[in-house]
């Protein structure tokens, strides 16, 4: 458990922790439709067993944080995806409630997700996909080592104008 303050704290989630992660996640695509890349509407159909799936998997690193006994946000990365080289660990989602953003939590959800995936031999990069409205995002992925290797035109999910999604990646 990493400790943020003395009712903050980071934990890795487990598969008991599967409805948990998936409210977080609705909640995510819900209040910022922009900054993903699939929707609410195709996640909420979703069978539970996707969700249990993602926590049961070692494929998967998911990390919540906690404002006591209350999640607060929460980080996922996958350790093997389609989309990237074998040696590449793809970070899903980042995601922190309004009232919690500013404060430094998506920072240190950041930094633990790095270190956990960094004890993994066979990971040598991270790699992450943001729309380019999400400035706050980009800033903290630079400010952490990320560095933009690629844009790709995407639509956005939401009202299916184009958008620029830009493809960061950080060596381990």
């Amino acid at each position: 458990m990493f400790v943020i303050s003395p009712t903050i704290n980071i934990k890795r989630a487990t598969s008991n922790d599967w409805l948990l992660f998936k409210n977080l996640r609705l909640k995510a695509f819900k209040q910022e439709p922009k900054a993903f890349p699939s929707s609410f509407e195709e996640f909420s159909n979703y069978k539970d067993s996707y969700w249990i799936d993602m926590l049961n998997t070692s494929d998967n690193i998911v990390l919540i944080a906690y404002d006591g006994i209350t999640p607060i946000g929460l980080i996922r990365a996958a350790l093997k995806d389609e989309d990237v080289l074998p040696n590449t660990a793809l970070i899903g989602s980042l995601y922190v409630i309004d009232q919690f953003r500013g404060t430094g939590i998506g920072k240190k959800l950041l930094i633990e997700l790095i270190n956990i995936v960094s004890q993994q031999e066979n990971i040598k990069f991270l790699r992450l996909w943001v729309t380019e409205t999400q400035l706050i995002a980009i800033d903290l992925y630079k400010s952490l080592g990320f560095t933009l290797i690629d844009k790709v035109l995407s639509v956005d999910s939401s009202d299916s104008t184009p958008i620029n999604e830009l493809i960061f990646e950080k060596p381990l």
